[in-house]
């Protein structure tokens, strides 16, 4: 009766989570069918491909992803959704106009020869655009409280599509399924478009007030998701200069697989992101107290177990993907242990971006983004993708453990399990 009950009162936690099971999933099927379609070298090409797609993608939302989030959050359905989105891509648009002449421009004067090299360089400003409005759209639905479509248009679309394709293909080279994954993400951006516009009207071109509310506080936002991707992707790209592309499908597979661990994660901040913004602009604290004690115990129950089987089967669940993977296993440990921390300490980044204390937010990941680098430079070099491994946990956990800090200095409770929290006000 009891877990019924806890079912029955946090239901909206058990969905969201169901949906980002099935995002997690479709990633890991893609992974899956890459591993089977390709040996270790192509498959590392192409997990490269979308590790560089994924750090340059952060940089052209220019940080509107986390402010829409914020700001559609606080002001619930009285936001102009199709305004917002109207002014994010007139953005994204122009500021990848303005580095497209500025990349043409180097290229002119031999400047940067080394991107120009590398051999998708063209299929990544190509795409670059789309996929990135595809994310901000993603942040779009979520502030709305859309889960379903968010995670339609985050990843899952894409996912399976191109590894319904990978399964149907008889013959298939990494280039061609680059030009798939680039063509998709096309027809979702135009799809999204057609939704947005025509559930919410076309925008009225009286965008001013959007257009500030969105520009004014992007840049804490864009520094914060810069320094949280090359948290993420830095270990990734750095390696490739000394590992082969073999070892970066071993690094990429095993930091994929342990991203299982932190969906619950991701499933209860897509909930409770606008919710914490709503709560701290309403000042209902006793309402954000309740949210932080439920995601918490929550996170805690379903993300112990997981983890115990993911680390005593690493070994067995690294050789789906095929046997020479077994050697990514103890790469698999690092990561999961870093995703644990994470994990564990809940939405402390999302209580600090939404409660106006960005600065701070900014402070933190951008040391921990230092200290990933730094420990990545001196290791990487003498110990591959076990350096890589060990700078993306280590400046993972120190990031997540200085926001723990943060959040108890500025408003009085620890974000841990078994913590009360009582001094909340």
């Amino acid at each position: 009766m009891l877990i019924y009950k806890y079912i029955k009162q946090h239901q909206y936690l058990l969905v969201s989570t169901i949906l980002r099971g099935v995002s997690a999933l479709s990633g890991l099927i893609l992974a899956f069918c890459v591993t089977q379609k390709f040996d270790e070298f192509a498959a590392g090409e192409f997990f490269l491909f979308l590790a560089i797609l994924g750090m340059l993608s952060t940089f052209f939302r220019i940080g509107l992803d986390n402010v829409i989030l914020k700001n559609v959050g606080i002001n619930n359905s009285k936001s102009n959704v199709s305004n917002i989105y109207a002014v994010s891509t007139l953005a994204v648009f122009t500021f990848y106009s303005v580095c497209l002449a500025l990349v043409y421009i180097t290229k002119q004067l031999g400047i940067a020869q080394e991107f120009f090299e590398y051999k998708y360089s063209f299929f990544l400003i190509k795409v670059l655009p789309f996929y990135s409005l595809n994310i901000i759209s993603s942040f779009l639905f979520q502030a709305q409280q859309k889960t379903f479509l968010s995670l339609l248009a985050l990843n899952i679309v894409q996912n399976l599509s191109v590894s319904i394709y990978l399964v149907l293909a008889t013959k298939v080279d990494i280039e061609n399924l680059i030009l798939q994954y680039q063509i998709l993400a096309i027809l979702i951006f135009i799809a999204i478009n057609v939704f947005i516009y025509y559930r919410n009207g076309f925008p009225n071109f009286q965008i001013k007030f959007e257009a500030k509310l969105l520009l004014y506080t992007t840049l804490s936002f864009w520094v914060i998701a810069l320094a949280n991707q090359s948290t993420i992707w830095f270990g990734q790209i750095y390696a490739a200069f000394y590992v082969d592309s073999g070892q970066i499908a071993f690094l990429s597979t095993a930091q994929r697989l342990s991203s299982v661990i932190s969906l619950m994660l991701m499933a209860v901040n897509m909930v409770i992101a606008p919710k914490i913004a709503y709560f701290f602009k309403k000042g209902a604290i006793s309402e954000l107290k309740s949210l932080v004690q439920t995601s918490t115990t929550f996170l805690f129950v379903f993300v112990t177990f997981p983890v115990i089987l993911i680390t005593l089967w690493a070994d067995s669940i690294m050789t789906l993907f095929g046997k020479q993977y077994s050697e990514a296993s103890e790469l698999l440990k690092i990561f999961c242990f870093a995703q644990l921390i994470n994990v564990m300490t809940g939405p402390v980044g999302f209580i600090l971006g939404m409660s106006g204390n960005e600065r701070t937010l900014r402070n933190v990941v951008i040391i921990a983004n230092i200290i990933n680098i730094v420990v990545g430079v001196l290791f990487i070099p003498t110990f591959g993708v076990y350096g890589a491994a060990l700078a993306t946990a280590t400046g993972m956990i120190f990031q997540n453990i200085m926001l723990v800090y943060f959040v108890y200095r500025k408003f009085s409770f620890l974000c841990l399990p078994f913590f009360k929290l009582e001094k909340l006000s």
